[in-house]
């Protein structure tokens, strides 16, 4: 629904300064991008991106770089689309190396995508049709379909389950994606998939993002965490051990704290974890690692937020796009580590020192 190569969060000029040929691509977003329609092509922005990692094979050795080393790396929802490209044939040849950071790898069947499509163009009064929607001015399609995100009296108008945050993700089309993620990969390294060097990890307050910043965290009451824990399986056992356990760290916990807790779990650290865990026993080289420096915005309640670790990793914490989510002073230490990290793990170099046993974790809280 929002982001692109142009917003200065993204600039890549820290990593070409230390000769690392940065390459940024656009793809398809939100409807034009994933929304499943009977009559177009499915997964377009999935397809779009293989477009381009295979025009970077054909000509990235024009600029100096070499086709046979590509890092392919993305955060969030573009983490969560290498996870899909990982498990197919058609992009064993594309990249070497992959880098995800909060990888969010929840995908639809066709029969959620079918639901939230006729959702959408509920909202908006028009048919459920590609003609249709196609039809919407831009602005009034992107802010529909942003509309459904954290409004649970929208989402459960329309049939959709808590557990759909996100209303747009790749779709198991049977086609391109047949599928999800892990099974996928899973498929590919028994059949002799390349076995990639893979850098990985999570942020440990990622859904304070989206539930801070308008203060939606304040309005979450004991109902709409239950029926999320139902949502995705939950005992009320588990779920009254996991309050107890919230209240245990912070006896002020409320039940947005919780709610947070719960779905920075289910829908980025588990499945990390999952993952990591699959490509350590097929023998893939793994480095996990977990953010933990907590921003100081909002009055330090943003925490240890989704995209936090951005600026650190591709050195921008100065700028002044970073500090909108890091704040104005962020560790020197800690910034000049992380970067030299990715740094070294896109140019091959070993990192024997990464820290940690049972799944090599290095956790990364301060400078």
């Amino acid at each position: 629904m929002r982001g692109g190569a142009s917003d200065a969060l993204y600039d890549g000029s820290a990593m070409a300064r230390q000769g690392i040929v940065f390459v940024s691509i656009n793809y398809r977003l939100g409807v034009d991008g994933f929304m499943h329609f009977d009559d177009a092509a499915p997964n377009r922005g999935l397809q779009d991106q293989l477009a381009a990692l295979s025009w970077v094979q054909e000509h990235i050795a024009l600029f100096g770089g070499d086709p046979r080393r590509v890092t392919v790396a993305g955060v969030s929802a573009g983490a969560g689309a290498i996870t899909h490209l990982m498990g197919l044939t058609a992009s064993e040849a594309l990249f070497e190396r992959v880098i995800l950071q909060s990888p969010s790898m929840q995908s639809h069947s066709l029969e959620d995508a079918q639901r939230i499509r006729h959702a959408l163009a509920g909202v908006l009064g028009v048919a459920p049709t590609r003609q249709a929607l196609a039809a919407v001015p831009l602005a009034s399609l992107t802010r529909a379909l942003a509309s459904f995100m954290g409004n649970e009296v929208l989402k459960k108008q329309w049939g959709l389950r808590p557990r759909n945050y996100f209303p747009v993700r790749p779709v198991v089309d049977g086609h391109l994606i047949e599928l999800e993620p892990l099974p996928a990969i899973e498929k590919r390294l028994r059949s002799g998939g390349a076995k990639r060097k893979v850098l990985l990890g999570s942020n440990a307050e990622e859904m304070r993002f989206y539930l801070v910043p308008d203060g939606e965290i304040d309005r979450i009451d004991e109902a709409r965490v239950q029926t999320f824990a139902e949502d995705i399986g939950w005992s009320p056992q588990i779920l009254a051990q996991t309050l107890e356990d919230c209240r245990a760290v912070n006896p002020q916990a409320s039940m947005g704290d919780a709610l947070s807790r719960i779905q920075s779990d289910f829908f980025y650290g588990h499945p990390t974890l999952a993952l990591e865990k699959l490509l350590h026993q097929a023998n893939c080289p793994t480095f996990l690692y977990r953010f933990e420096w907590s921003s100081p915005l909002y009055g330090g309640r943003m925490g240890a937020a989704h995209a936090m670790e951005i600026p650190f990793v591709l050195g921008n914490t100065h700028s002044r796009r970073a500090q909108e989510f890091i704040g104005a002073v962020a560790p020197t230490a800690l910034a000049h580590d992380m970067h030299s990290r990715w740094v070294r793990f896109v140019k091959g170099d070993d990192m024997p020192d990464w820290a940690g046993a049972a799944h090599r974790l290095r956790v990364f809280q301060s400078g």
